[in-house]
């Protein structure tokens, strides 16, 4: 389903507001649904020990706009890693895209099955269902994360195997995966973001909000497409 006259509007008051902040790269991609809109760029990060290099990042904010100015935004920024920003703006033109309109789509189908992705694959860490979510072509767009399903499938066997089990137990639930505090989806491409607080340095026991982000391409009820907005220098704390 393509964005309404609304939501195409509604992108373009966070793109004239983002111009007017800062020069602005080429987006990788913008998602509207009703009131909210995503936007994605590509940030390439300088490698920790090795500055000449540089890892894939992807930085996502989304706004909620009302009455044509923005009322809410959630960033996925962390408070005490500050971003290199590229010099030049022509940096991810080359990765650019867009939502697809092809045919029916179905937006809240769309959004079940990353909802479910998330309880089945890593809420039980259970690589045995990465298959019934995940195309076998799963492509991550950060080249530094498994690539493929069974990349994906392996990757999830690390994480289960690291974690405590009881013997000859039926896998379940480690822990329910946070209720996402951003869910929505445009055409084929879905984000979602799941608030993780992080502890603020010093052990006041205080925390600050760290969104963490993940956009997926659904193609033939599976997802092919993945980008994640965690930061390789600095993944966030779970739990």
């Amino acid at each position: 389903m393509a964005a309404t006259g609304q939501a195409e509007a509604n992108k373009q008051v966070v793109l004239d507001f983002l111009r007017e902040s800062v020069e602005l790269p080429t987006p990788v991609f913008l998602v509207a649904e009703e009131d909210l809109v995503t936007v994605c760029f590509y940030m390439p990060q300088p490698e920790p020990g090795s500055p000449d290099q540089t890892y894939d990042y992807y930085s996502f904010n989304t706004y909620r706009v009302r009455d044509g100015k923005l009322a809410e935004r959630w960033p996925n920024t962390h408070k005490y890693v500050p971003l290199y920003q590229p010099p030049d703006p022509a940096v991810g033109r080359d990765r650019a895209t867009q939502p697809r309109h092809v045919g029916a789509t179905n937006l809240e189908a769309n959004k079940q099955l990353v909802r479910e992705f998330y309880d089945r694959v890593f809420g039980a860490m259970n690589p045995g269902a990465v298959g019934d979510f995940v195309a076998e072509d799963y492509h991550q767009h950060s080249s530094h994360m498994p690539q493929g399903r069974s990349g994906l499938e392996e990757f999830v066997s690390r994480l289960a195997s690291s974690t405590p089990r009881v013997a000859g137990a039926v896998p379940a639930p480690v822990a329910a995966p946070p209720e996402p505090a951003v869910l929505l989806a445009e055409g084929d491409i879905v984000v979602t973001a799941a608030c993780l607080p992080q502890p603020e340095p010093g052990g006041s026991g205080c925390s600050w909000p760290y969104y963490a982000y993940d956009a997926y391409r659904v193609k033939n009820g599976k997802l092919a497409e993945h980008w994640s907005g965690i930061n390789k220098a600095a993944p966030p704390r779970h739990g």
